[in-house]
């Protein structure tokens, strides 16, 4: 897919839509006390190793593979030369908005708003954790289960169980098979489940790009 939205447009859509809530949580003002806690844990433990603050850069292509594939994602991490950064891919981010918005479902721009701190949360653990860093295929998917069990106990939790808000569709799925695992990182069922999303998935398709 290849977006040819004007780039000012693209930032026009992401200083409204998706900014405000990144740069709540960098500045500790997150609506959400307890998620707020735990990102500042988590950028604490970025800077402390890799001596270096978190960069948020903003890519107006979409990701690809090593092949030069076009990969529909609208984040990552990535720890190049030993700089922490987290990349929004703004046309995929866009993409996301709009299929929600077309859903009609009320109150999208919640939906929205907790994908992107989701996101966010779980790619700073990835940092946080020096994971990617780990380069065989069998780690990577390790990474995700440790992970995604983070995410879903200290961002999808706090907004499902204390908030009472609904995540959107992909997110629900992930947190509803961690709660039938018995929020057990260690599960079986839990290995599984994260084996069959991301065992397809190598590290280098995620930054080969931009």
């Amino acid at each position: 897919m290849i977006d040819h939205t004007p780039l000012g447009q693209l930032k026009d859509f992401w200083d409204k839509e998706g900014m405000p809530y990144i740069l709540s949580i960098l500045d500790g003002r997150y609506r959400v006390p307890e998620i707020q806690t735990y990102a500042t844990h988590l950028l604490g433990e970025v800077q402390a190793r890799y001596s270096f603050q978190l960069q948020v850069t903003l890519s107006t292509t979409n990701s690809k593979d090593r092949a030069g594939k076009n990969i529909v994602l609208p984040f990552g991490a990535s720890a190049s030369q030993g700089r922490p950064t987290i990349t929004f891919f703004v046309p995929a981010v866009r993409t996301l908005f709009r299929e929600l918005r077309q859903k009609k479902l009320e109150g999208f721009r919640g939906r929205f708003e907790r994908m992107l701190v989701t996101g966010f949360c779980h790619e700073l653990d990835h940092l946080s954790r020096g994971m990617l860093e780990r380069p065989t295929a069998s780690q990577f998917v390790d990474d995700e289960r440790i992970a995604n069990a983070a995410t879903c106990q200290n961002v999808m939790r706090v907004f499902v169980e204390v908030c009472g808000e609904e995540l959107d569709k992909a997110d629900m799925k992930v947190y509803a098979k961690w709660v039938a695992c018995g929020r057990n990182a260690e599960s079986q069922q839990w290995r599984d489940f994260i084996a069959s999303t991301y065992g397809t998935i190598s590290r280098g398709a995620w930054f080969a790009s931009s």
